[in-house]
């Protein structure tokens, strides 16, 4: 059978899959690099990768027998892939196998940043809903959906945000003629018009600080609120969603036409006082 070196983490079902057809040297956290490759470099012919964890230019030059280097992911960045041009190694990835389900993701934050339901699910477990309702989050229909980087992901998501009624438009490397959506010239004058940014750019080196000071400075002057920040290193991660907050008069107005004690009620019925906070349903499980 031919010899793969495994670099990196892949589930247990493929590697048991794998093994029925290639033998599977495991590299992942080697005891002894130099002589397990000492024993077994010369047979290897393929490398298991991940978007992760690869093999540098080293690890490439070292397996004078090495054809295929299959990276387990959409990214390849952790592969050295000029070291491997230049041997005349085959690169592979596994493109739009995740697009669907990280676009999903993605969505399903927009709809719970402008809703509240995570905030809201707190609210419940900590037993504040005895003392009143919490305020009201806003409607997703009509919001400005700015994106980052409108690749494969941003036009997923661009995609399922115009059903739910947003307008779409995004920034990008360069203005993408096929496409209706309003282009941007910049990372800042799109947060400017944006109710909520999100970023699916690549990551690493390349876009790094592309998200930091700026558009972080913009949203402090706007009242802005990151729901999730900029790491310290202030690298641009696909994924992170920002939005504007209602102007305090809305708030204070939408408080005061919910009811006379401001939460929509007049106050909570007693049966309800009587649960468990943390547990309403009462059934042991989430209370959903």
């Amino acid at each position: 059978m031919v010899d793969l070196l495994q670099v990196a983490q892949i589930p247990p079902f493929l590697i048991e899959r794998l093994s029925k057809e290639f033998t599977v040297h495991d590299f992942t956290a080697p005891s002894d690099p130099e002589r397990q490759l000492a024993e077994i470099g010369p047979s290897i012919k393929g490398i298991l990768a991940g978007g992760i964890k690869g093999p540098d230019a080293a690890l490439i030059n070292r397996l004078e027998n090495l054809e295929i280097i299959a990276s387990f992911g959409v990214g390849f960045d952790a592969t050295d892939v000029v070291a491997a041009q230049k041997r005349g190694v085959i690169v592979t990835n596994t493109p739009e196998v995740l697009t669907g389900d990280v676009a999903d993701l993605a969505m399903t934050l927009i709809l719970s940043l402008l809703r509240r339901t995570s905030e809201a699910e707190r609210f419940l477990r900590d037993g504040k809903w005895l003392k009143g309702r919490m305020d009201l989050g806003t409607t997703v229909r009509g919001k400005r959906l700015g994106i980052l980087g409108l690749g494969r992901i941003g036009k997923a998501v661009a995609r399922r945000a115009e059903v739910f009624g947003m307008q779409i438009c995004y920034h990008d490397i360069a203005p993408l003629g096929d496409m209706t959506y309003r282009s941007y010239p910049g990372p800042v004058e799109l947060a400017e018009v944006a109710d909520v940014l999100l970023v699916t750019c690549e990551g690493g080196e390349a876009n790094r600080g592309l998200v930091s000071a700026r558009p972080r400075r913009f949203h402090r002057q706007h009242r802005a609120r990151p729901d999730h920040r900029p790491g310290r290193d202030g690298q641009g991660v696909a994924g992170r969603a920002y939005r504007r907050r209602r102007p305090g008069c809305l708030r204070r107005r939408a408080r005061r036409s919910r009811g006379t004690d401001g939460h929509g009620e007049r106050g909570a019925d007693p049966a309800y006082r009587q649960l468990d906070p943390r547990n309403p349903a009462g059934d042991g499980g989430s209370g959903l």
